[in-house]
């Protein structure tokens, strides 16, 4: 349509880092990042968890990734899993 222009990302940037920098103007306390590589290609999966990374380490947030990909929750310092409604541990033990 002539006279609109839609929102683009900032030039150089791929939009979940332009998302990425927007939700971290405000330094919020954590992060709640659902399947951020969910169709992305292996490459760009990996820039984008090393910039979610990166980024709460610097701003000092907590990162809660929701993921079904086994080697993503391996890159993480502590693993919930939810399993048939139940939160279980990593060795699957119930939690009390």
């Amino acid at each position: 349509r002539e006279g609109k222009q839609h929102a683009q990302p900032a030039l150089g940037r791929t939009a979940a880092e332009s998302c990425d920098r927007k939700g971290t103007r405000t330094k919020p306390s954590f992060i709640l990042a659902d399947e951020p590589t969910g169709n992305l290609d292996s490459k760009t999966s990996q820039d984008v968890l090393g910039l979610l990374k990166t980024t709460s380490a610097k701003f000092r947030q907590t990162m809660i990734m929701i993921t079904h990909n086994e080697e993503i929750a391996q890159m993480a310092d502590r693993i919930i899993r939810i399993e048939d409604g139940h939160v279980i541990t990593k060795d699957g033990a119930a939690n009390a």
